[in-house]
């Protein structure tokens, strides 16, 4: 693994066991809700259906939310740092707290974009 890469995986692993320190709210027995979401944005019908996305979550009553990666398609601009800026921005207004996890359109698949250097997208 590349140094870049470990420096990533462990602040994940900070962000994480921070985000676990307290239990969640929910009911009585334990129990709560996340949302989960990814694999958007990839065209312009996709990009504007993604505000009602997060206004649903967060209306709903949930503990976080995960973005599990794919904030767009290579060649719809998914790998250019101003879209990286623009759902930095989407995520940080997310009512809950929100978990991102880089998909393989972030970096691996920058290269269908004409970006030789894929890891330097990862970092």
């Amino acid at each position: 693994m590349t140094v870049r890469l470990c420096r990533l995986l462990a602040a994940l692993s900070i962000v994480l066991a921070a985000g676990c320190a307290s239990a969640p709210s929910g009911d009585a027995g334990g129990r709560f809700e996340i949302g989960l979401f990814g694999d958007q944005q990839y065209d312009a019908e996709s990009t504007a259906m993604s505000p009602g996305i997060m206004a649903g979550m967060d209306r709903a009553n949930l503990a976080f939310v995960v973005h599990v990666g794919d904030i767009g398609n290579p060649t719809f601009g998914s790998c250019l740092d101003a879209t990286y800026y623009r759902r930095r921005d989407e995520f940080n207004a997310s009512r809950h707290p929100l978990i991102f996890t880089p998909g393989d359109n972030e970096w691996t698949d920058c290269h269908e974009a004409g970006i030789a250097d894929t890891l330097e997208r990862l970092a």
